[in-house]
């Protein structure tokens, strides 16, 4: 109707639509949270499964490739003396590339372990270019408390005087703890209390008091100490005359090779003192590097 003005239309309040209505949204609302739940927990049900199943092939897993196989180093024997051969290098040049090899590697020390012994009461026998070998397994602990499972290869009755002798490539040592190296990975382990090793040890002018000491890797003599009493040098266990050049440096720090002519001028005389009975290869040696003097003492190989 021309010039009438449009108006909203309203509706009355009707009881019945007005709780059909809510009746509605109630339904709506009881329907949406149940889809919720069922959402929930079908997810639940397909995580909870494949979280477990992870959790069993991990602990499963944990058992086989957490065995860290040690074994001895052959750098020594093949890939130092083959690089000195072919190259000609000064002295320091050999030690530095010595050094990388070390870092890699580490260093085999002997250690007198009886406890792995004791812990494989029938260890697996095999054979290979070595000749007959034992496997022993043995548990050490991390600095954190974890427990690092390791295997050995060897025959402890290869060892002097009745040693039950095991070879551990080391970089650093102490009485508390050893830094093991394996396939470049570097392990910082408790050092178990009954792995014996040689020791030299630094005596007052008394010979009885012990000022300091170094576990060293074989059975051998000291041929240097520093003139600050910090680091000692031991001859390398080997019949190669070129590898003769180099020694080994021993400190708290840990392991390096060095030249000869990296050692200070000393030197040096056996200093006679009563003998122990109950220590039959114990020698004591004085050190004289500039104008400082030092008394090693040390326990010479048995044979």
């Amino acid at each position: 109707m021309a010039g009438s003005e449009l108006r909203p239309t309203t509706t009355r309040n009707d009881p019945l639509k007005q709780e059909s209505r809510s009746l509605i949204e109630m339904h709506w609302a009881l329907l949406n949270s149940c889809s919720k739940a069922i959402l929930v927990w079908s997810m639940i049900a397909g995580i909870v499964p494949a979280l477990m199943l992870t959790l069993f092939q991990t602990q499963g897993t944990a058992t086989t490739s957490d065995v860290l196989k040690i074994s001895r180093t052959t750098y020594l024997d093949d890939v130092l003396p083959k690089y000195m051969k072919e190259r000609r290098l000064a002295d320091e040049q050999i030690a530095a590339y010595a050094n990388t090899l070390l870092d890699g590697n580490g260093f085999d020390y002997s250690f007198d372990a009886c406890s792995i012994v004791k812990s494989n009461r029938k260890p697996r026998v095999i054979h290979n270019e070595y000749g007959e070998l034992e496997v022993y397994k043995y548990s050490f602990k991390r600095a954190d408390g974890r427990l690092l499972i390791t295997e050995f290869l060897g025959n402890p009755k290869w060892g002097l005087c009745s040693q039950c002798q095991f070879e551990i490539p080391l970089l650093r040592i102490s009485k508390a703890s050893f830094v093991v190296v394996v396939d470049g990975q570097k392990y910082l382990l408790k050092r178990p209390p009954k792995f014996y090793t040689e020791e030299i040890a630094l005596v007052d002018s008394s010979l009885r008091h012990v000022l300091q000491t170094w576990e060293v890797p074989v059975d051998t003599g000291p041929i240097g100490i520093s003139s600050d009493g910090k680091r000692v040098y031991v001859e390398l266990p080997t019949e190669n005359d070129e590898l003769r050049r180099l020694v080994l440096e021993v400190s708290e720090d840990g392991l390096r090779f060095r030249t000869r002519a990296q050692i200070e001028k000393q030197t040096q005389r056996v200093i006679q003192h009563p003998r122990d009975p109950n220590v039959s290869y114990r020698t004591f040696t004085s050190f004289r590097v500039g104008h400082r003097s030092f008394i090693l003492r040390y326990d010479y190989p048995c044979t």
